[in-house]
């Protein structure tokens, strides 16, 4: 089982996640899977979105399609519905996904597309990371597992489409732990993340005899690899059509965002708090 090192230099300093980072990644995700789509399907299907999303993002998402630059501005209002109404948000995923899948695709195009889409979801949840982990729920083919995203030292992108398949980076390591990922666990796992210093589970956590990590990612299968007393085992699992546990996934990861954030928030809070103390004193 692939393993990195916490003797290496701490990398606490870079935990911040800028929310530009998520924003940057979601809108880059709905440009290349409208352009997929086309945009005719991509208009009638805004008309059928909430109107949250039928108002907020419809018009960034029109723009997306007929190709035409996005402003400061979209992206403020783009990070505003993430942050409102994150389910919603998410959905968006699901249906963006399905859009961008059309039937007239020969089937090397399809798996081409396909496979996109997972990467570009994928890679939202690495963009996020920053220099640190996430505990979340599921993956592409199951949402009744945590999901352990344990970075690593590379800068390289955290998932990469090959012909076929997509394989992790050395930057990244997903760890699939055999535990239900109620919001309470992945809460506290978050908590004990962002109070480490490495900004790490230990290897308790993650090096079980029962934990197994992802290695390759096709359109319909998933390959994990599971370390046994002589050597490693693979595994392969069947991704349900349509992949929606990539959802439940996104979801997830907005709360991680925040639970990580917690510490911070309230800091901030605090020297708000002191400010206001001093300023009469002050003037």
């Amino acid at each position: 089982m692939e393993t990195h090192h916490d003797s290496q230099p701490d990398a606490s300093a870079h935990h911040g996640v800028p929310t530009a980072s998520l924003t940057t990644a979601a809108l880059r995700f709905a440009a290349s899977t409208i352009r997929a789509a086309g945009y005719p399907a991509t208009a009638q299907l805004i008309t059928e979105w909430p109107e949250l999303l039928g108002t907020k993002l419809g018009k960034i998402i029109l723009r997306l399609g007929n190709q035409q630059k996005i402003t400061t501005e979209d992206e403020n209002i783009f990070e505003a519905a993430l942050k409102d109404a994150p389910a919603e948000t998410a959905q968006v995923v699901g249906i963006m996904m399905t859009a961008s899948l059309v039937p007239t695709l020969g089937a090397k195009a399809e798996t081409t597309k396909i496979l996109d889409c997972y990467a570009t979801v994928l890679n939202i949840v690495w963009s996020a990371m920053q220099q640190r982990s996430f505990a979340l729920r599921g993956f592409i083919h199951r949402s009744d597992c945590i999901s352990y995203w344990h970075y690593g030292y590379s800068d390289e992108l955290g998932f990469r489409r090959h012909l076929d398949l997509i394989t992790p980076s050395s930057a990244i390591s997903v760890y699939l732990v055999p535990q239900f990922p109620s919001e309470d666990i992945l809460e506290q796992l978050n908590l004990d993340i962002s109070g480490s210093d490495a900004k790490r589970l230990t290897r308790e956590f993650y090096e079980q005899p029962d934990v197994e990590i992802v290695k390759e990612i096709y359109v319909q299968r998933v390959v994990t690899s599971i370390q046994t007393p002589v050597l490693p085992l693979s595994k392969t699992y069947k991704i349900p059509p349509g992949a929606a546990d990539l959802i439940g996934l996104v979801e997830s990861l907005r709360k991680a965002v925040a639970t990580q954030n917690v510490f911070w928030s309230v800091t901030k809070a605090t020297m708000a708090s002191i400010q206001n103390v001093l300023n009469p004193a002050l003037s």
